[in-house]
């Protein structure tokens, strides 16, 4: 689910530049922070987290400032693992998701089977 978050971001990225990210993508980061957050916290994902222990949002200004590092760090840890994964993975297909985004700029919405089809590499005549 954290990639699938992640995606739309460093697609838009890959496409159209860092300069260039749109409210979707800096929505889609705000997504994949926050569950990253809870993996770290309440699902006990960390590596170096504080052991297995659910920590909510108020008990985040009881715990140490060493803990808090850790769990920021853990956070950031898996956001860059799942942006790099993303990023392999879309740099592979760089052709389909160029293909795709070129639909998504003339269409703006596509259907799961317009999707397929793009990415495939189907060039009947979309809608």
């Amino acid at each position: 689910m954290l990639d699938v978050c992640m995606g739309g971001r460093v697609a838009e990225e890959m496409t159209f530049g860092e300069e260039n990210i749109t409210s979707g993508a800096s929505s889609d980061l705000e997504k994949a922070t926050s569950l990253a957050r809870l993996m770290i916290t309440r699902f006990g994902f960390g590596e170096k987290t504080v052991g297995l222990q659910s920590h909510s949002d108020d008990d985040m200004r009881f715990l140490s400032g060493h803990t808090k590092q850790i769990i920021e760090n853990e956070t950031r840890r898996l956001l860059d693992e799942s942006y790099a994964r993303v990023h392999t993975l879309l740099k592979t297909h760089s052709n389909a998701l160029q293909r795709l985004a070129d639909e998504l700029l003339e269409h703006e919405t596509l259907d799961k089977e317009e999707v397929v089809r793009v990415i495939k590499d189907k060039r009947d005549k979309m809608r």
